[in-house]
């Protein structure tokens, strides 16, 4: 048998299934990149980021929430129809399965939103060891797309689950693009696991940071500089 996964997102939390996931494929809607409904359903989630208090405190949600101001996805819209050739029609990719992080509370709202703002839909695997902002966002989304027509609430599904490959095999084969945040070790147990022939994988394996500092230019720079 396989591990069982409960479905977080839409709607009450409850043990789902793969023919439930059948179902919610066969049923979904068609969206187009950029729809108005999608950019509403993100404006109205930065509001809600914005008007709480313990997301304001938390500067990742406070920097998820300045990134979906609606000014934000303006920019970003214009600079996504920019760069399509006249000639070309730009069409969502379909399925999008997300296997975010538990390290960083906030990063499945960036991958989850901007799949949705390309017109795809997306199934997020929710890591289990979400933390307290992590579970905030959750609930916040949660409140949003229940805000949002039946259609729209149908394009995410958050799900939970333990680590089974049998399951993630079964979840890979009815997506069109697998997006795996982790280390090298993470992205190699992907690639492991079949895909569709059509699929694609957009994978960020072990990163590193670099910064170059002046030490005149700090040291002679006050306290509020410093910070």
């Amino acid at each position: 048998m396989m591990t069982e996964m409960r479905r977080l997102l839409p709607g009450v939390e409850s043990v789902f299934t793969l023919p439930e996931l059948d179902d919610w494929l066969a049923l979904g809607p068609t969206l187009v990149p950029f729809a108005p409904l999608v950019e509403d359903l993100c404006a109205r989630l930065s509001q809600r980021l914005f008007a709480h208090a313990q997301a304001r405190l938390d500067p990742g949600l406070a920097a998820f929430a300045f990134w979906l101001r609606p000014a934000r996805l303006t920019g970003m819209r214009r600079d996504f129809f920019a760069n399509c050739p006249e000639t070309c029609l730009s069409v969502p990719r379909g399925v999008v399965l997300h296997f975010p992080p538990a390290n960083v509370d906030s990063l499945f709202g960036y991958g989850w939103a901007l799949a949705l703002l390309a017109g795809n839909r997306s199934i997020i695997r929710v890591p289990e060891r979400l933390g307290a902002m992590g579970r905030l966002l959750l609930a916040l989304i949660g409140e949003s797309l229940a805000d949002s027509s039946p259609e729209l609430a149908a394009s995410s599904l958050f799900l939970s689950h333990a680590r089974d490959d049998r399951l993630t095999a079964e979840l890979s084969a009815r997506a069109d693009v697998r997006v795996l945040w982790g280390g090298d070790a993470s992205a190699a147990w992907l690639r492991g696991i079949a895909a569709r022939p059509r699929g694609r994988d957009v994978i960020f394996p072990d990163r590193q940071s670099l910064a170059a500092l002046s030490l005149p230019a700090y040291a002679a720079a006050d306290e509020a500089a410093r910070a």
